[in-house]
């Protein structure tokens, strides 16, 4: 990482900052067993967020990432440590200092069907959480539009319920919920997983879009590591519940230090098309030299293009 004031600019303090943070869950004791069982979903977890700068957690699956996300907003409490968000530590507050912090604080979940409301119209859906924060109903309502567009979904749709949407609009419905009260922080727990590839990417670009448009601070949570390189200003690899490796996108995925790091790189998948193109330029090299002419000796013999044409 660049140190600070290399390049003359003083360091962007940070809107959030996470010392610290553990997950315990209690497990059910098995026959034979005397006790309880304590499972360390997240184990002391560190890391800032500053204002419009994308920060994307990787790792396999069950490593930790999305019980961190949670545990960020609250929306799962933590065993220890702390998340200061403008000098104000969630860890310990009210339903009702949390419901005036979470406007600034939001989340894209993984699922874009079960995180909506199946019976609600879209409209109410994306207009509730401006109701809740204490928006009259008739302007919450009026601003469902302008958020549709913001998207790239049509308003006259805006009666429409779930299920009437594909995997990818749901989805932009989900962030558009998101944007309606004006965040800060959004934390997108997944949320290409679940889409097709060629959805994927138009969601790529409009998180991108938004957030240039808005400076939004992203916290990107993916095992998609070409994704993450795209999105991300940092990165941090996350493995059994800690973060193993941290540090800018570039450093992280191009030079990984850390073993299990290194072995996500490896495993990341190569495109197809980049892999055939690889492979039949190593066949055009194979077959052009096995089909030279040799000498008794074996070796190469090269013709001119006269002694070729008298040839033949």
């Amino acid at each position: 990482m660049t140190a600070p004031g290399a390049t003359g600019l003083a360091p962007k303090s940070p809107l959030l900052s996470v010392r610290n943070l553990v997950k315990e869950f209690t497990l059910k004791s098995q026959a034979g067993e005397f006790g309880k069982r304590v499972l360390r979903a997240v184990d002391d977890v560190s890391f800032d967020l500053a204002p419009g700068e994308v920060l994307g957690l990787v790792g396999e699956s069950g490593c930790g990432k999305s019980t961190t996300a949670r545990c960020i907003l609250r929306l799962v409490e933590p065993t220890s440590g702390e998340v200061i968000y403008k000098g104000e530590n969630l860890v310990g507050k009210s339903h009702t200092e949390m419901r005036r912090l979470r406007k600034e604080l939001q989340m894209v979940f993984q699922d874009p069907y079960s995180s909506l409301h199946p019976r609600r119209r879209i409209r109410h859906t994306i207009a509730e959480p401006m109701i809740v924060q204490g928006m009259n109903q008739k302007e919450a309502l009026a601003r469902v539009p302008e958020l549709m567009q913001t998207v790239q979904l049509d308003p006259r749709r805006a009666d429409a319920y779930p299920h009437e949407f594909s995997g990818g609009q749901r989805q932009r419905i989900g962030i558009a919920r998101a944007l309606s009260v004006h965040p800060e922080v959004l934390v997108l727990d997944e949320p290409l997983s679940a889409l097709d590839m060629s959805v994927q990417a138009d969601i790529i670009n409009l998180l991108q879009g938004l957030q240039q448009q808005f400076q939004l601070a992203f916290v990107f949570i993916s095992h998609n590591l070409s994704v993450v390189r795209y999105l991300a200003d940092e990165v941090g690899v996350m493995y059994l519940g800690q973060i193993v490796e941290i540090g800018t996108a570039e450093e992280v995925l191009a030079a990984p230090a850390h073993p299990y790091t290194k072995a996500l790189s490896s495993a990341a998948p190569v495109h197809r098309a980049a892999a055939a193109s690889t492979r039949a330029a190593g066949w055009r090299r194979t077959s052009a030299a096995c089909s030279r002419p040799r000498s008794s000796s074996g070796a190469m013999v090269t013709q001119s293009p006269a002694t070729s044409l008298r040839k033949r």
